[in-house]
Order: structure tokens, then C-alpha cells, then sequence
């Protein structure tokens, strides 16, 4: 085997060398890898890392492609949906982002804050089984989304953009306006849900004062509380959420209660039902800082147990009230 410069230059059995080959990579960017389904992504990735750590160790000759990220998307036919909000509106901000897919048509659609932002006909097919993820990349694990997500809809249609502007309009009481920041939100759910309910919690200290979001949060909670106790004496059984929404048919072909406004609606809290058997719970759970949250649970036919957080999320190991009552107005219909 002869030699060039400390290196072989050709192999006497004409294998493969540095001095008479070379590895390329071919645009290894995340954002052409978005379109991968039939491989997993991460394993790419790492037979990737690996080969590239191969040719550093063997000395072989490596060239590199890549594509001009920020004109990517808007150069490919297929990809033109993209929006870029002002970065001074993201900080200590909600935001509503929707994004609808008509498999028909072909047509894409993004919204922010209940207005239309971009559309394309990128298209998309139904019925995908490839990995859905909202808030985490799928292509490099590990990285999120810098903020949080509170809330997550799915529909099986392409909403319309009528009705993701009163959706938006609903969750803020604005009739369409920019989001509200934190802190502003308690008046606009308070005017969501008119009520002449008298709510009076007692703790160990006495009357606990509820301000006017946490008066709406504790009449949701405790009207499915109502609810869940006649699905155990009407049903032998708990009520999911749809139910609690709706109501349940018993056998007798009458309906349980059901609540009288839709919790998704409130700008403050976000509300979970949990249904096993005869066991059940509820959270009503602040969005912003310094509201109260709320936990309601039962194991079985009889009384509830209520425990509270005077500054954010409850749950069972929280203090408990000594009493409560809501007189007049109740979020529970029939």
C-alpha cells in the first residue's frame, strides 16, 4: 500500500480510503425531517451523529448542505401556512392558536387569537398514525415549547373562522380583542356567567372572602359535585365530563343534571372531571397567580370532601373547609 502524506492512498485490496473518497450530508436540518414518517425520526438522527463522528475519527473528506432556514418554508409550495407573532406580545401573554386541516380541499389555515394569520393549500391526509405532539418537538426530544399550554381541543372537522372568533370572544369576553394579560381577566369571567348565587366558605378561621373569579370557580365545581351525585343515585355509576355537560340518560329515559355554562369558556380556571365507578373528583384550577384553586372528591355513595389552595392548584393533602353553602343561582341545569 503506498502512502501520501502519512495517509493511504490506495487500498491493495481497492477498499475505500480517505485519499479516494468522500461522505456528504445532505441538508440534515430539522425542518426537512418534518415530513419523515416511515423511519423514526430519533433513529435518524443518531445514525446521523453516528456516521459523522465516523469520518472524524477515520480522517475521511466530509461535505456539508444545508438550506437557507428562513426562507424555507415560504419557498416550498407545500409548506406556505406560517405565521411569526411580534415577540413583545409573547411575554407574560395568552395567547389562542388554532390551526385547521380540510382534507377535502386540501386547504390549511392558522388563527391567532381568534383572526385569520396564514393559509395555504399544503394539504395533509386523515388518518395519520405517525406521533402527534403539542408543546415538545417530535424530531428533537427534549426540547419544548418556552411557556405553558392550558388548554387542548380537538375537533374532527376544519372549523370555520366564524367559529374560532367566538370561541375566542367567549374565553375572553372581549368580543375579539388582543388577549388580556394576567391579572385582568377575573371582571370578564365574572360578566361570562351572571349569577345572584350567595357562596359562603367557612375554614378554621372563620368566612373565607372569595373574590369574584373564584365565586364563578367554586359554583362550577360545586355544581358538578350536584351532578355526580345524582349519577350515583340515578345510574349506580359516576359521569364523565360529556355528561356532566350534557347530562346522562338513566333508565327510566330521564336525564341527569347537567352544568348550565361550558367550563372551556372560563378565562380563569380550567376544570377536570375524573370518573371511576362510583368515585369521582373535580378540579377547578386557577390560570394566573393568586387565585384560589379548588378540589372536590367523593369514593361512594354519600358526602364529598373540599379541600382548597389559597394560591393555586389544590388537592387532597390541602386544608379542607369547616362548611359551605351557595344559596340562589346554581350552575347546575336539568
Amino acid at each position: 500500500m503506498s502512502q501520501n502524506n502519512g495517509r493511504a492512498k490506495r487500498s491493495e485490496k481497492g477498499l475505500l480510503t480517505p485519499d479516494n473518497c468522500v461522505v456528504a450530508f445532505i441538508d440534515h436540518q430539522p425542518q426537512m425531517l418534518f415530513g419523515t414518517s416511515n423511519f423514526d425520526r430519533q433513529s435518524i438522527i443518531n445514525s446521523t451523529v453516528a456516521l459523522a463522528k465516523a469520518t472524524r475519527i477515520f480522517d475521511v473528506p466530509v461535505v456539508l448542505t444545508t438550506v437557507e432556514t428562513k426562507s424555507l418554508s415560504s419557498r416550498r409550495p407545500r409548506s406556505g401556512a406560517n405565521y411569526t407573532p411580534t415577540a413583545a406580545g409573547l411575554v407574560h401573554r395568552w395567547h389562542m392558536i388554532v390551526a385547521t386541516l380540510d382534507t377535502r380541499t386540501q386547504a390549511r389555515a392558522l388563527y391567532w387569537d381568534g383572526k385569520p394569520a396564514a393559509r395555504d393549500n399544503g394539504g395533509g391526509k386523515p388518518n395519520k398514525t405517525s406521533v402527534f405532539s403539542i408543546g415538545e418537538s417530535t424530531v428533537f426530544r427534549g426540547r419544548y415549547l418556552n411557556g405553558s399550554v392550558e388548554e387542548v381541543a380537538l375537533w374532527n372537522r376544519a372549523i370555520s373562522a366564524t367559529e374560532v372568533a367566538a370561541i375566542y370572544a367567549a374565553a375572553t369576553g372581549s368580543g375579539g380583542s388582543a388577549a388580556p394579560s394576567a391579572g385582568t381577566a377575573g371582571s370578564q369571567g365574572s360578566a361570562l356567567f351572571p349569577n345572584t348565587a350567595k357562596v359562603q366558605l367557612e375554614g378554621a378561621n372563620g368566612p373565607i372572602p372569595l373574590k369574584p373569579e373564584e365565586k364563578i370557580a367554586f359554583l362550577f365545581a360545586s355544581a358538578v359535585q350536584g351532578i355526580e351525585s345524582d349519577c350515583q343515585f340515578q345510574l349506580k355509576r359516576t359521569c364523565n365530563m360529556a355528561e356532566v355537560l350534557g347530562g346522562a340518560a338513566a333508565a327510566n329515559g330521564q336525564k341527569t343534571g347537567h352544568l348550565k355554562y361550558d367550563p372551556p369558556t372560563d378565562p380563569n380556571y380550567t376544570y377536570t372531571v375524573g370518573a371511576l365507578d362510583m368515585a369521582w373528583d373535580v378540579h377547578a384550577t386557577p390560570k394566573k397567580p393568586g387565585l384560589m384553586g379548588f378540589y372536590i372528591w367523593s369514593r361512594g355513595l354519600g358526602g364529598a370532601t373540599i379541600a382548597y389552595n389559597p394560591s393555586g392548584a389544590a388537592s387532597a393533602i390541602d386544608r379542607q373547609f369547616n362548611s359551605t353553602s351557595v344559596e340562589g343561582d346554581s350552575f347546575q341545569a336539568q
